[in-house]
């Protein structure tokens, strides 16, 4: 029986629908074709689950060398968190309980994975997903021109994710 429920004919018992921690006490009444029975009794401890979680500053950054940090917010009762392992596809970002200054290769979309496992073997994974935007570079030419001469100057956006909206244009004299 457990939890005042009879389970029949079955000679393994799943026990992953408990839903809260705590000593069960486990018996199991066996019965041959000719009536001959047997019973058995055990305390298990169904150990408390951890909850994974993470906290990303912002879930879009621009990309320029950006390096990101990570900070644990797990949780777990009556345990600790004993190891932690943060990675993005199949390649390590860390293994410590926050990341700090973890630098990303390409911009685009990245999903990072959470790890925990408790000193009781207890294990919770989260994923959560965030952008990299890819910084805009601009270009514009120039040729010389004499005093008093007007020149009109041209730029182009060569890359970035989304159009560029402000461009500020400095002549280095100091008044413009």
């Amino acid at each position: 029986k457990f939890g005042g429920m009879p389970v029949t004919d079955q000679s393994t018992f799943d026990l992953s629908n408990i839903g809260t921690a705590g000593k069960y006490l486990i018996s199991l009444t066996v019965k041959t074709k000719d009536a001959c029975t047997d019973s058995s009794f055990k305390q298990i401890e169904v150990l408390p689950k951890p909850v994974a979680d993470f906290i990303i500053p912002k879930d879009t950054l621009c990309f320029d060398n950006h390096s990101l940090s990570i900070n644990n917010s797990s949780k777990i009762v009556d345990d600790i968190i004993t190891d932690y392992l943060y990675k993005e596809g199949q390649s390590l970002i860390s293994t410590s309980e926050n990341v700090n200054g973890y630098t990303f290769k390409l911009p685009g979309d990245h999903l990072i994975t959470q790890v925990i496992k408790t000193k009781e073997g207890c294990i919770d994974s989260i994923n959560k997903r965030f952008f990299l935007l890819e910084n805009p570079k601009a270009s514009f030419k120039a040729d010389s021109v004499c005093i008093g001469e007007q020149i009109t100057l041209t730029a182009k956006q060569l890359t970035g994710t989304y159009p560029i909206i402000r461009w500020n244009w400095q002549a280095g004299d100091g008044n413009s």
